[in-house]
């Protein structure tokens, strides 16, 4: 079983670029697997990794509700050693995915701009993972003149997403949003009746 310090960074990045996501009998269970003869290892019933399961089952998730995951443009945003940030965007929205296979953490600044992100917005992290595991809990990023600053851990991988359709909280967008049904006419300069 090789868990945490190679599945995670390797899915995300399968799951997450251009194509259909594949995912080879048993890495969701952390079952390892590499050239014959330990290519073809029976499924390892009983002694599978659940939160390694649960991790794939948070990663389809995404994907499926991040439109830009599954049809999205790619760009990519920083490349150093061996650290890679990279960009799957649409008109609507922009995902950063992040994957430091370094020993140590790092602090870059990546160019969301290129994405089409706003120069001044929040960007939410929908998922990161470590050496330790996964977190899913949002994160708010704050994205300042088109840059994200971002603190990186050692052996992760995480998804940031900024989206001009659900950036607002229900009582942001309606307060922006307002119709007036009444006597007053809502639209001046339009006929009403």
């Amino acid at each position: 079983m090789y868990g945490w310090t190679f599945c995670d960074r390797r899915c995300s990045c399968s799951s997450l670029c251009p194509g259909a996501p594949t995912i080879y009998y048993g890495d969701e269970a952390g079952l390892c697997g590499f050239t014959d003869p330990d290519n073809r290892r029976t499924y390892p019933w009983g002694k599978e990794d659940h939160e390694l399961i649960a991790y794939h089952k948070e990663l389809i998730r995404i994907h499926k509700e991040v439109a830009e995951l599954m049809n999205g443009s790619l760009r990519i945003v920083h490349s150093e050693g061996a650290l890679i940030a990279y960009g799957r965007f649409t008109r609507a929205g922009a995902s950063l995915i992040v994957i430091n296979r370094n020993s140590y953490a790092l602090t870059r600044d990546m160019f969301v701009k290129m994405l089409g992100v706003p120069t001044e917005c929040i960007m939410r992290r929908l998922i990161i993972s470590t050496k330790d595991g996964y977190r899913s809990e949002p994160v708010k990023e704050q994205v300042s003149d088109g840059l994200l600053t971002l603190q990186i851990p050692a052996m992760s991988a995480q998804i940031l997403r900024y989206s001009s359709v659900d950036h607002l909280t229900a009582e942001e967008f309606w307060k922006k949003n307002q119709i007036h049904f009444g006597e007053e006419n809502p639209f001046p300069g339009s006929r009403v009746g």
